[in-house]
């Protein structure tokens, strides 16, 4: 399996653990959505020296990384999981 696509489904597992971790409120959720989030930065960054920044499933990543990291600081999140 080429490195791309076996990033992309561990990345995919890791997503689905968390949204179920979160939605039952298990305590190892919330910093593993924080994990999550610099795990795709650093893609980010991999992606970003390899082929350079701007294709758009790059700036797709970038904003799905962003909207994780906000929700997993948002208040409630954190109340629920803590």
């Amino acid at each position: 399996t080429p490195p791309c696509k076996t990033v992309i489904y561990s990345k995919s597992s890791a997503e689905c653990g968390l949204v179920y971790g979160l939605w039952t409120r298990q305590r190892w959720a919330w910093p593993g959505t924080l994990a999550l989030c610099v795990v795709l930065a650093l893609w980010l960054v991999v992606e970003g020296v390899l082929i350079e920044f701007g294709e758009a499933v790059q700036w797709v990543t970038a904003v799905n990384g962003l909207v994780i990291l906000l929700a997993a600081l948002s208040p409630s999140v954190r109340k629920q999981t803590s």
